[in-house]
This record gives C-alpha cells, sequence and structure tokens, in this order.
C-alpha cells in the first residue's frame, strides 16, 4: 500500500499543487525564418538578447532565494524579490529612453499568504521517496507542525466515473490534471473530491523536469 506524508502545512480541500519530477530529454527547439515584407521591421529582435532579460529576472528570483527563503521563493508580490524586480524595470525603461519613469506602492486588500516549510514523500513500506517538486496550494492550512501519513488513492482526471468502488474518505487524492493551468484542477472537480470526503489532494499535470510552480485552489 502506497502512502503520502504530509509535514508542515495542512490538510484540507485543496492541499498540494506541484509538480512530480520525472526524466525529460533535452527539447529540440523549432527554428522560425525572418519576417519578410511589411513585417521586416521585426527582424531586428534578438532572441539571444531577450533572452538576457529572463536570465536577470532568474537572478532576482534567486536573490530572494538565498536571502533566507529556500523553499518559497521567486519574484514574490510583497517581497524583496518584488521591489528588486520593480526596480530592474524601471532601470529598462529609463534605459530604453522613458523619462516618467516612477514605482509606485499599492497597499494589498489582505494579507499576503506565505508557506514556511514543508515536505511531502511517498512510501511503499520499504522505500521513502521525498517529492522535492511538490509545493502547497495557496491558502493552504498547516497541519500544526504535524506529520501526516494518508493512503494515497489515484482518481485520474476526476470525473465521477473514477470514484467507482473506490474509497478516499480520510484519504490523499492523486489528480492528474488535463491542461497546464496555476489552478489544482477544475471546480467542479475539487467539489466532487470533497464530497468523497478525502483529506488532501496531490495533483500533477505531468510536465518533464523538476518543475515547480504556485498553485491556487480555484
Amino acid at each position: 500500500m502506497n502512502k503520502i506524508t504530509f509535514a508542515a502545512w495542512g490538510l484540507g480541500i485543496a492541499l498540494l499543487g506541484g509538480g512530480i519530477a520525472l526524466a525529460a530529454e533535452a527539447p529540440d527547439y523549432l527554428h522560425w525564418p525572418k519576417p519578410t515584407g511589411a513585417n521586416a521591421k521585426y527582424a531586428a529582435i534578438d532572441g539571444h538578447r531577450l533572452h538576457t532579460y529572463v536570465e536577470e529576472q532568474a537572478r532576482i528570483a534567486e536573490h530572494y532565494r538565498d536571502a533566507g527563503h529556500p523553499q518559497f521563493w521567486g519574484r514574490i508580490s510583497g517581497t524583496s524579490g518584488d521591489a528588486e524586480a520593480a526596480q530592474w524595470l524601471e532601470k529598462k525603461f529609463a534605459a530604453a529612453g522613458l523619462s516618467d519613469t516612477r514605482i509606485q506602492t499599492v497597499n494589498y486588500l489582505a494579507p499576503q499568504w506565505a508557506p514556511k516549510s514543508w515536505s511531502v514523500s511517498l512510501t511503499d513500506g520499504s522505500s521513502n521517496v521525498p517529492l522535492t517538486s511538490a509545493q502547497p496550494s495557496y491558502a493552504s492550512p498547516d497541519t500544526g507542525a504535524k506529520e501526516i501519513d494518508l493512503e494515497i488513492v489515484s482518481v485520474g482526471t476526476g470525473g465521477e466515473d473514477e470514484f467507482a468502488n473506490k474509497d478516499v474518505r480520510g484519504k490523499a487524492v492523486l489528480l492528474l490534471k488535463t491542461s497546464l493551468s496555476r489552478q489544482i484542477g477544475p471546480q467542479d472537480v475539487l467539489k466532487r473530491i470533497e464530497a468523497h470526503g478525502a483529506a488532501a489532494i496531490l495533483s500533477t499535470d505531468l510536465r518533464g523536469g523538476n518543475f515547480t510552480a504556485q498553485s491556487y485552489k480555484a
């Protein structure tokens, strides 16, 4: 029997949204011909130069990670990573010749949610596999710093027929997402899982690589 262990954050209708690490081969990138005619003016756009912006933004996220946020990190709204990203953009605007540039501070309508730490692992009784790319969905309640062991049951894409002859009450369900969205699953599927009494959801879209994304309940 496979079991899933959650620690440091709580269980509920939408406990977890994250990816499961899978091996993936290096992608074979597409190559597009340069635009001609009326679109020839866009031929000067340099993808390699634009990619340096991606790298600079990634370094901003890493600065926040290395400042004491090893799990929940990035250019997250309301953090120093967010402020550094805004300063980066303001400088780019100025370098492009824009003169009326400024950073405007706004107040949040509600407190910003941020998990402190968490862990998820899968065990079959003889071995234990940490799911390092798993991440709690936004606003998940914590577990009171307790470890919770749950049997895990696959429910496919979450259709009603997937629950036939399956007892998920008090257990964790493995849900396969059918789209690459930031939601852990469609609203009707989440309500169905809750109605069947599941204690937690482990959601994955099976994209390759050790990919981590912040998911939301709806």
